[in-house]
């Protein structure tokens, strides 16, 4: 509806008014992320009973926002300033030393996040051995809350690159789907590349 009225129109002031403003919050709960300013300002426009209801969800769901980006075992790392081939090498140069898993992936891709779960026991197995994860996405593949809300569970580095970059990778790897992975020895050689669940 574009506005208040037109909901009040078909719906009169009442709690099926505050069912279908809900529907405004859907996409936000869905993702359990924290609603913002502007689904509450729809919501402070319901029954009293029901805007003290979602102020309280606002109130809480940024206090657990909070807390779920500041969960330990993941790190957000920015692109090196660099463009063309000359970005992965840079990406790679501080992991030497260290075998490195690189996945390329998408938050909607449902077969890169079931290949992450199935990574677990294999983290698990090699956890204290010279092992770096690495998760690459595109801005594009990836909207920004949907990553943050993911990647805490997903313990590694995570670059979310500009749709530039991202790309240039794309085609120096000749990704053609993803989960995309490559695995880079100590020495910085690619030793494995593959499309799928290895």
């Amino acid at each position: 509806f574009p506005g208040d009225e037109e909901v009040k129109s078909v719906f009169g002031a009442g709690y099926l008014s505050d069912l279908a403003k809900a529907r405004f919050c859907n996409g936000r709960f869905a993702y359990k992320l924290p609603l913002r300013e502007e689904e509450l300002r729809v919501m402070r426009s319901a029954t009293p009973r029901t805007a003290a209801l979602f102020e309280m969800i606002y109130e809480e769901g940024g206090k657990a926002w909070k807390a779920h980006l500041a969960r330990p075992g993941y790190r957000v790392c920015d692109a090196p300033v660099v463009s063309g081939e000359g970005l992965f090498d840079a990406l790679m140069k501080p992991y030497r030393g260290t075998v490195v898993l690189i996945d390329f992936w998408g938050t909607s891709c449902r077969p890169c996040v079931k290949a992450m779960k199935l990574m677990k026991p294999l983290k698990k197995e090699l956890k204290g051995e010279p092992v770096a994860y690495v998760y690459i996405t595109g801005t594009s593949a990836a909207p920004l809350e949907v990553w943050q809300q993911m990647i805490p569970d997903i313990g590694g580095d995570h670059y979310r690159l500009e749709r530039k970059l991202y790309q240039g990778l794309v085609k120096q790897f000749d990704i053609q789907g993803v989960p995309f992975y490559l695995v880079v020895d100590r020495e910085g050689n690619i030793v494995y590349r593959g499309t799928g669940f290895m």
